[in-house]
């Protein structure tokens, strides 16, 4: 019997397996249950994509992490280096908590554990260049005459480190899929292993007719004198002004830092603010040889082009069908059919095709319909999640760029004062004024900038106290004197009634009244300025309530008249540079009055003047009984000095700076100040000695602030101790983990002196009684 015999009979027997309804193989194989431990420890494991030798990977890592560790995270973190397969399987075993792994790595983890975007993306560097992109690149021999396009693949060798790389393989196949070429059926793949190198000497060496590297490698190669450049073309090269290397492909995020979902939220925030405060260029990151990290990039181009290319997640094998059978094997059936005798045989697998032509054809359509439905829903999930991460991220680096700027302006403010305060000439004090003015307003700045951010995250929160409408108009008169005096300016003020006991904001208030008239300030060189309050609407539970600036200023064109109460606009550029200003001012006060139930608007006419307005509704309150307190007959200070001085006070102060300002500002009442330099040793302090009151900073190496309370307040005898947070980290949830945490109060850096000693007088006060 000749083997295409035996072909045709073995042939025959299967199909009548099939028609017969014999039981069919099946590929799957049972899953393997795998116990995984919950038990939580203080260390969460950080994986790192090992692409080379692992020892080189942990020494290039290990910096990062330590620079992790140094930032008072709530555990710790230790580095561990896989290859592709050992970090899939460590996240599939709940082994690794964090992981550093390219993009296509990244979405197949994301679609098996459900994670949220990123925390943060890679900016590479590659010498001087930074490169927070990355593509492919396809070349040849430039001897190569039949290739000259990327059409000329088809049917060709190609060498290629292997195919779950990004950019030396995927961004590739996606060029040539768009053209007709689906790789690996339309060419044949030479995989080399990486590093890319290979596959450009196994090009060089005859082994392949193209190559695909990542970006960067031929030029490294040229200039480590391994690549003449004059023997290779590159295909379909486009030069982008603002990407340093030559590339064939589009260009796509760099590797992905990602926080598995069993990862504490708190902590994961931690970690992308830290990552992202992470200083470009700097030590850390010279050590990992890359530029920095930067918020999440844009992972759905990834996620498109694996769908498009079926690479895993999405590589679902295709189901063999009768119809597939028949196409291969019809003239097998035929043969055996007739010399069978079996002509009905024949009929019936007519009417069988027919009936499963119509019934794939229902599933098909079912299984595209389905398919669309759970793509496009995969693809609203994963904008939501983008914008939820990137909204997280920006917040986590908001709130770690505030601390930075704080912690040195503290410094700046407090020798300031020291200085001012100690003596000094005439000439030397107005320097040190206008150092004070210009650190104030960068803080002022700063405070703006931190609002905004806050409103927009919806995590801006009112206060609901009683407001005295009047206080706050003569508080704002009182601020703006000397500088109207200055251009001599009349102030006015103009108020009408208003209904008792009115419920708000009054620190958010004086902010939105203080924006408008500071600029009234600002651009009237002559004439007056008013501020003006009235009675908008009263209602039975709350009143709308109108303020007022006006003044006889340069007013406003109407062009620019639309555009004022935009983010960082201002009518004019020409006079921002002549007045300064950030054009955040007015935007801020229009989100205030919107969030309190108001609007904002002007009324101007140019070389006249202007009349900003804006409208809140305030909650109407009952009567409270107020308690005069009597004047006071000395400084805060001066009492702390002559009742509270043989307190014994414990500062934690891990800046030494800082430090030194903190003491230089209490030892004039206590010479003798316990001092520790973190929050582990204020623990071990505490345990030594009975304080009477404790200033702890927030964000501390080895133990933080928060951790430090905690354990100090179990402590024996100090469960009712004043711990009061004096720290850079000035957001309202960083104020409201102090008071979880069980501190007292708040002080905020810099550090106002009249604030610190009023705090201080309160606490002792209520600690003596």
């Amino acid at each position: 019997m000749s083997i295409k015999t035996k072909h045709h009979v073995l042939c025959t027997v299967l199909l009548w397996f099939v028609f017969l309804g014999f039981p069919c193989i099946s590929s799957a194989t049972p899953n393997a249950e795998i116990k995984v431990s919950e038990e939580k420890n203080e260390e969460i494991h950080f994986g790192v994509l090992a692409f080379r030798p692992k020892p080189e990977t942990i020494k290039r890592w290990q910096p990062l992490v330590d620079y992790l560790n140094a930032r008072g995270l709530k555990q710790r973190i230790v580095l561990e280096a896989y290859t592709y397969q050992e970090l899939s399987e460590a996240v599939r075993t709940k082994h690794t908590d964090i992981v550093l792994t390219q993009p296509a790595h990244y979405i197949e983890l994301s679609y098996e554990q459900g994670l949220y975007s990123p925390l943060a993306t890679l900016v590479g560097r590659d010498g001087d260049m930074v490169l927070p992109n990355f593509g492919g690149v396809i070349l040849t021999l430039s001897s190569r005459d039949d290739i000259r396009d990327l059409i000329d693949l088809r049917g060709k060798r190609i060498a290629l480190t292997d195919t779950i790389s990004v950019g030396g393989y995927q961004a590739q196949a996606n060029e040539l899929f768009k053209l007709g070429i689906e790789l690996p059926r339309d060419a044949t793949l030479v995989e080399t292993g990486m590093p890319h190198d290979n596959a450009v000497e196994a090009l060089l060496a005859g082994k392949a007719d193209a190559a695909f590297v990542r970006t960067g490698i031929v030029e490294a190669m040229v200039k480590e004198h391994k690549l003449d450049p004059t023997k290779i073309t590159i295909l379909k090269a486009s030069d982008i002004p603002s990407y340093p290397m030559r590339l064939s492909t589009h260009l796509y995020p760099e590797w992905a830092l990602a926080a598995m979902p069993w990862v504490d939220e708190e902590l994961a925030r931690q970690i992308a603010g830290a990552v992202l405060s992470l200083p470009h260029g700097g030590e850390v990151a010279k050590a990992a040889e890359i530029e920095g990290f930067t918020i999440p990039g844009n992972y759905k181009i990834i996620d498109e082009m694996m769908r498009t290319l079926h690479i895993a997640p999405f590589d679902v094998p295709r189901k063999i069908t009768l119809e597939d059978l028949w196409h291969q094997y019809a003239d097998v059936i035929a043969v055996t059919s007739l010399s069978l005798g079996t002509i009905p045989l024949l009929l019936l697998i007519a009417l069988l095709r027919s009936q499963a032509r119509t019934k794939k054809e229902h599933v098909r359509y079912s299984e595209n319909l389905e398919r669309i439905v759970a793509e496009r829903t995969s693809e609203l999930v994963l904008a939501k999640q983008a914008a939820e991460t990137a909204n997280i991220a920006k917040s986590a680096f908001l709130a770690n760029m505030s601390h930075e700027i704080r912690t040195p302006l503290n410094t700046i403010t407090g020798m300031v004062y020291l200085l001012q305060r100690a003596g000094v000439t005439p000439e030397q004090g107005n320097r040190l004024e206008k150092i004070d003015i210009a650190g104030r307003h960068l803080l002022e700045i700063i405070n703006a900038i931190l609002d905004l951010s806050k409103i927009e995250a919806g995590k801006f929160t009112l206060e609901e106290v009683e407001v005295n409408i009047r206080a706050i108009v003569a508080n704002t008169i009182s601020m703006l004197t000397e500088r109207a005096r200055a251009k001599h300016l009349e102030l006015r003020v103009e108020t009408q009634p208003l209904p008792p006991h009115l419920l708000g904001d009054p620190t958010r208030l004086q902010q939105a009244i203080l924006n408008y008239a500071n600029n009234a300030v600002k651009f009237t060189k002559a004439g007056h300025v008013t501020i003006r309050t009235s009675l908008a609407d009263d209602g039975p539970t709350s009143a709308l309530v109108r303020f007022e600036v006006q003044d006889t200023g340069i007013g406003i064109a109407p062009e620019n008249v639309a555009k004022l109460f935009s983010v960082f606009e201002q009518a004019d550029n020409s006079i921002t540079r002549e007045n300064g200003g950030t054009g955040l001012g007015l935007a801020i006060t229009k989100k205030l009055a919107l969030l309190m139930g108001g609007d904002v608007g002007v009324v101007t006419t140019p070389n006249v003047g202007s009349t900003f307005w804006f409208t809140v509704r305030l909650k109407k309150g009952t009567l409270n009984e107020q308690v005069i307190e009597p004047a006071a007959i000395e400084s805060d200070e001066d009492a702390l000095r002559r009742g509270y001085a043989q307190s014994r006070i414990l500062l934690v102060e891990d800046e030494p700076v800082n430090r030194e300002v903190a003491l230089d500002l209490l030892n004039d009442i206590w010479p003798r100040i316990d001092v520790a330099e973190n929050g582990l040793e204020a623990v071990e302090k505490s345990r030594e000695h009975a304080y009477d009151l404790i200033l702890m900073d927030m964000q501390m190496p080895k133990m933080d602030g928060l951790e430090a309370t905690r354990q100090i307040r179990r402590l024996p005898n100090f469960a009712t101790t004043p711990i009061l947070a004096m720290t850079a980290n000035a957001f309202v949830e960083d104020k409201a983990q102090c008071f979880a945490a069980g501190m007292n109060d708040f002080i905020p850096k810099p550090v106002e002196p009249d604030l610190l000693f009023a705090k201080l007088l309160k606490w002792l006060s209520q600690q003596q009684d």
